[in-house]
């Protein structure tokens, strides 16, 4: 390698090892992926309130980013930064917009908002389920809002051209299922790499939860195993067939794979300095994102300095529509209570008020 050639990956490198940092954590949070054949209320405020930190004392409230729960006024936190990472459903066969249409055949199939707190030095995933009804924004031809539906939330990405407005159509459906909680950066990953960073960072191990006989016999219930190769992505993406067919049953496997994963990427990127390298160069058709090189480096910092304290799971429940697809309604009072204590705190000193808005 000549001296320039040398000097030009020396000062790309941290770029691409954070690109790849983002997309291991994008896959471990996007938990691949998954079922491509599955055939409101008053908002609450963006996250874009307050200065300084208001935690100790720097920074000041702002009465335009509070909100009213359970006899309390609550105001944003200043302090949270949140990444949509997204599992696509797309295959080689069903690439793009549909003949004669603006939409695409893909789906969003894995959601989880990923929350990184600064002030408390945390990171935590909220894993949003696919079939959750919402408020879903319809794109023209141009690619402008024409109208809007209630429909599951995989379904935003299909109105688009698969790519970038895509994405920003389920940004924005997912932000207005979770109160209008500002979704700050979006990451998105079609299935097809799943086998390929599963096997780059020597598989996952897992206890088996289900009995996926005649399915895939690898998968013994109640043995542990390493997944590797198409068996991984079995593991995260098959429902049908199994005792417990449900996508809610599903996402329970899929948060102990996540578990698994995140340990075991964190350890490829601290043992092998061109993983980085490796992995972007493998994976640059399969990944999709809004965030600037910075935005990736600040990510990284956050991965390998924080705690990361757990994924959350929203209360609800499912039941098959009218439609005959399967519909997942949240309990409503239990997701309100988990936007305030994930995103809002106390107002120190603030006044009670009789009722909750």
């Amino acid at each position: 390698m000549s001296t320039l050639e040398q000097k030009q990956t020396k000062k790309m490198l941290p770029r691409m090892i954070a690109a790849a940092a983002i997309v291991v954590l994008v896959l471990a949070g996007l938990l691949l992926v998954l079922h491509f054949w599955e055939d409101r209320q008053d908002g609450y405020p963006s996250q874009t309130g307050g200065t300084g930190n208001i935690a100790d004392g720097t920074g000041s409230y702002d009465d335009r980013y509070k909100v009213r729960f359970d006899g309390k006024w609550y105001y944003l936190k200043n302090n949270i930064r949140t990444f949509l990472v997204m599992g696509i459903d797309t295959t080689s066969d069903k690439d793009g917009p549909a003949e004669g249409s603006f939409n695409n055949y893909a789906r969003a199939d894995f959601l989880a908002l990923l929350v990184i707190d600064d002030k408390n030095e945390t990171i935590r995933a909220i894993h949003v389920d696919r079939d959750s009804m919402s408020s879903v924004d319809i794109l023209g031809f141009n690619g402008e809002i024409v109208g809007n539906t209630v429909a599951q939330l995989a379904v935003a990405y299909a109105y688009g051209s698969g790519k970038t407005d895509s994405c920003e159509n389920t940004v924005r459906a997912v932000s207005t299922y979770l109160y209008d909680t500002e979704i700050d950066h979006y990451v998105s990953l079609t299935m097809d790499a799943v086998q390929k960073i599963n096997d780059k960072i020597g598989g996952v191990t897992v206890t088996v939860l289900d009995d996926f006989s005649g399915i895939d016999d690898t998968l013994v219930l109640g043995q542990k195993v390493t997944l590797f190769g198409q068996h991984a992505l079995n593991y995260v993406r098959v429902r049908k067939g199994l005792d417990n067919s449900t996508n809610r049953h599903r996402m329970e496997r899929q948060r102990q794979y996540l578990n698994g994963f995140y340990t075991q990427a964190k350890d490829a990127l601290a043992s092998d300095p061109m993983f980085g390298i490796d992995l972007i160069t493998s994976l640059s058709d399969q990944m999709l994102s809004d965030c600037t090189a910075t935005q990736l480096s600040d990510l990284v910092n956050a991965i390998d300095e924080y705690e990361f304290i757990g994924i959350d799971t929203i209360k609800g429940e499912s039941m098959v529509g009218d439609s005959e697809h399967m519909e997942f309604y949240a309990d409503e009072d239990a997701l309100q209570r988990q936007i305030i204590d994930i995103f809002y705190e106390p107002k120190e000193g603030g006044d009670t008020v009789q009722t909750a808005e």
